[in-house]
């Protein structure tokens, strides 16, 4: 259990067996909201006294506002006791305030670091978890370098103490565990960088790995799933931590925070939810570029820039960049690798046909590279959130979803041309040049075309006499109308995907394994 931990063991005689019982501390961790009150942990409601019964009408309002789940007054608390009826919560910061209160070891210095780690299978692994967890938040958050140091995470790891008689645990046990559940589980490992490498719950089989940890499980008799946490190389927390977002909860499970939600749709892309969503948000899709989506054919035409997925999900993808912080990296929630053949930023600099000296911007200073780079985050968080405002008016519109099937439909067809042109590029002719004039002059026009019914039918006496007016009437005809309205909603599809592609990451060797059933299931997993 460690020194710190340890410290919390007692003894208590028990007289009617004439022995020991042995009362020991374990965590129960989770993720939430760092605002959040509750936690699984309550305590026994005591029985209401007389004098707490005549009280009881003056403070209905107080008692009322202290009984909310989430507070802003709980996001710069490390340990947060407001509710009484809950244990208290300690947040995971990398402070060292919260090392004591989470029982973990701080050090100021860098420590060094040892090539094998032969000795590290006596303790218990959840004292490694702690201390991983802690040091992630103190080397991310300093090198973040953010102005308000954490208080703009909207999400966070936290533990609650509980306590347990070694008379109650499984025979086959020989250490104490801490507890969580399968979907924290998830979430914790992924905000740690871990990449899942097998996900078979039928099997009890989970295996985990990545960023210099790795964790595995096995089904124990009369307990359920244990898993055993292990650190096998010095971990990295800088620019591939994953962004401290609540939107995680759902990306890593293959559902993507989208313009679709505000008509109350849900993207899902992981591999068993991706067909039905694009028959239900995608109706026009054709059943045969749905099959080259799905991968679902013999010889699927690949982009050398990156899997058409990750193009679905920047166009209609809501940005979860924190402004202010630098952390782009993301889960990845759909089954194909992101290994991206260009750079965003200049797709960005060619779709505005602006020029400037990269060379000379890759010579400054680090420190003018960092300022410059999270002027530029911020920036393109604001403009794709004012992109988003126009959006989201027309996303209940037939015309969103018509435009999103013909530019994904105009990309499979014309795959192979593309990959011809981008295989020709040079210094003077890049990749990212080619790329945005062929989404100009190919994929725009077959993508804002009206249908064929709505534009090819008949005319009545009065549209006839209307045409033949004097220009000083003449107005936009609604075929007009309707064409603008498409390139107005594919242009700002495609402002969006460069943005949120630059403001975004994933990691190369990250691969959805399809888990989805399991958000917000509270199935019990212990970690040993």
């Amino acid at each position: 259990m460690g020194e710190l931990w340890a410290r919390k063991t007692r003894r208590k005689f028990k007289w009617r067996e004439w022995r020991y019982q042995v009362f020991f501390e374990v965590p129960v961790l989770y993720t939430a909201p760092p605002g959040i009150t509750v936690g699984p942990l309550t305590k026994v409601k005591p029985r209401a006294k007389l004098i707490d019964i005549s009280w009881r009408k003056s403070d209905t309002e107080s008692a009322k506002e202290s009984s909310k789940t989430y507070q802003d007054k709980a996001i710069p608390m490390e340990v947060i006791e407001i509710q009484k009826h809950f244990h208290p919560i300690y947040k995971i910061t990398g402070t060292e305030s919260s090392c004591k209160h989470t029982l973990t070891k701080f050090s100021n210095d860098e420590e060094k670091w040892a090539n094998v780690h032969t000795a590290e299978d006596e303790g218990c692994s959840w004292v490694l978890l702690l201390d991983a967890l802690q040091g992630q938040e103190k080397a991310s958050r300093a090198w973040d370098n953010a102005l308000q140091q954490g208080l703009s995470h909207t999400i966070c790891c936290l533990i609650q103490r509980k306590r347990r008689c070694w008379d109650f645990m499984p025979p086959n046990t020989t250490k104490p565990f801490a507890t969580t559940t399968i979907c924290h589980l998830i979430e914790i490992m992924s905000m740690l960088g871990l990449v899942w490498k097998e996900f078979d719950m039928k099997k009890t089989s989970l295996s985990a790995e990545g960023n210099g940890y790795m964790v595995k499980s096995e089904y124990v008799p009369g307990l359920g799933i244990l898993t055993r946490f292990s650190r096998l190389s010095k971990a990295e927390h800088k620019e591939n931590r994953i962004v401290p977002c609540e939107e995680i909860k759902r990306l890593c499970f293959g559902e993507v925070p989208s313009l679709f939600d505000t008509v109350r749709e849900s993207l899902q892309v992981s591999p068993g939810r991706l067909e039905y969503c694009l028959k239900r948000l995608l109706p026009k899709l054709g059943h045969e570029h749905r099959k080259l989506i799905l991968g679902k054919t013999e010889e699927p035409s690949r982009s050398l820039m990156f899997p058409i997925t990750f193009e679905l999900i920047a166009m209609t993808a809501k940005s979860v960049h924190i402004p202010g912080s630098k952390f782009r990296r993301l889960p990845n929630p759909c089954k194909d690798n992101w290994n991206p053949g260009l750079d965003a930023a200049a797709s960005d600099k060619h779709y505005y046909a602006q020029e400037e000296d990269r060379q000379a911007n890759k010579d400054r200073a680090a420190q003018q590279h960092n300022t410059r780079l999270l002027v530029l985050l911020d920036s393109l968080h604001l403009a794709v959130e004012m992109v988003d405002e126009r959006l989201k008016d027309l996303v209940a519109k037939p015309q969103f979803g018509e435009v999103l099937a013909l530019h994904l439909a105009a990309v499979l067809d014309q795959q192979n041309t593309l990959n011809l042109e981008l295989a020709n590029a040079t210094g003077d002719n890049p990749k990212e040049k080619i790329l945005i004039n062929f989404y100009l002059n190919n994929i725009f026009p077959a993508a804002v075309k009206e249908p064929v019914e709505a534009v090819s039918g008949t005319q009545t006496p009065d549209s006839t006499t209307s045409q033949s007016a004097g220009s000083d009437e003449a107005t936009l005809s609604p075929a007009t109308t309707a064409t603008e309205e498409r390139s107005a909603i594919w242009l700002g599809l495609m402002f969006k995907m460069w943005s949120w592609l630059f403001l975004h990451d994933f990691n190369p060797e990250d691969k959805m394994i399809e888990r989805s059933e399991f958000k917000n299931n509270r199935l019990p997993i212990y970690i040993g």
